[in-house]
């Protein structure tokens, strides 16, 4: 198995947040994160699974995208569906998509576990889909760079229960107002061993447990 990315905490990778969607009308849309797969049959093409273990589904917008998406890129898309496809699949209009912070989990030792900034983080929710953890929340903001970050405690991945934190790091930054922030974590190389039967997510105040 393709061993968790090792923390490294003096070259931690800054993330930045997506711009919040316009506050337009856009009537009768939906909300999901997606992962962008880049064209199929000359459109873009988006997947998701909504929670847990549900489904894939496949979105592909009758029209090109406005920018620039790295495919693999974890994305909050707003869309409105125009007809159905075969094999689960819709064909969209896409009304908003920017990517999102995404990344993947990392494992520290439980000594460096301990030092983690403990920035709060303010839950709006917190949910998995598929291989990935999902955040939606508000955090306090710099203006300027900041990280954001999944680690697992190491002395954990072998047992039932695996335990992570989310982390908020503002880079010795002082803070001057809040923001929202949407963030994507690819659990896959936690989530498919077999000894994990629950993962244990502490973010902010809160616990959270995803159980397979």
């Amino acid at each position: 198995m393709k061993s968790l990315c090792k923390i490294l905490l003096a070259l931690l990778p800054f993330a930045c947040g997506c711009d919040e969607p316009a506050g337009y009308d856009y009537g009768d849309y939906l909300v999901e994160f997606v992962t962008f797969e880049g064209e199929r049959d000359g459109m873009p093409c988006f997947t998701f699974q909504s929670r847990d273990d549900s489904p894939e589904q496949t979105l592909l917008s009758e029209s090109g995208l406005d920018k620039e998406i790295m495919e693999g890129q974890r994305c909050l898309l707003q869309y409105t569906v125009l007809s159905d496809l075969p094999d689960r699949a819709k064909l969209i209009r896409v009304d908003y998509v920017s990517p999102i912070i995404s990344d993947v989990a990392r494992q520290a030792s439980p000594s460096a576990v301990e030092t983690l900034p403990d920035t709060p983080i303010d839950v709006v929710s917190l949910w998995r889909s598929g291989n990935f953890i999902n955040l939606s929340g508000w955090v306090p903001y710099t203006g300027s760079r900041f990280g954001l970050f999944f680690v697992v405690d190491e002395s954990t991945l072998d047992a039932n229960t695996v335990v992570a934190r989310i982390v908020y790091d503002v880079m010795g930054a002082i803070p001057t107002f809040e923001r929202r922030v949407y963030a994507s974590f690819d659990i896959r190389n936690v989530w498919s061993r077999q000894s994990c039967h629950t993962l244990r997510v502490v973010v902010g105040n809160g616990t959270y447990e995803f159980s397979k």
